[in-house]
C-alpha cells in the first residue's frame, strides 16, 4: 500500500473511500463492486 497521505484532510479523505469501498463490497461482492461506484458514492473523483 503507499504511504499514508501527509495531511490531516488526505488521510480523512482517504480513511472515507476504504469505508464506502468496503461497505459495498460487503454489501455487493467484491467482483460487483466497480471504482466507479466507489468513487461515485464516496463524493470524490478521479485524480
Amino acid at each position: 500500500m503507499s504511504p499514508e497521505p501527509g495531511t490531516a484532510r488526505g488521510r480523512a479523505t482517504k480513511k472515507h473511500i476504504v469505508g464506502v469501498a468496503a461497505r459495498l463490497m460487503h454489501m455487493q461482492g467484491v467482483d460487483a463492486t466497480s471504482l466507479d461506484q466507489i468513487l461515485t458514492e464516496s463524493g470524490t473523483g478521479k485524480s
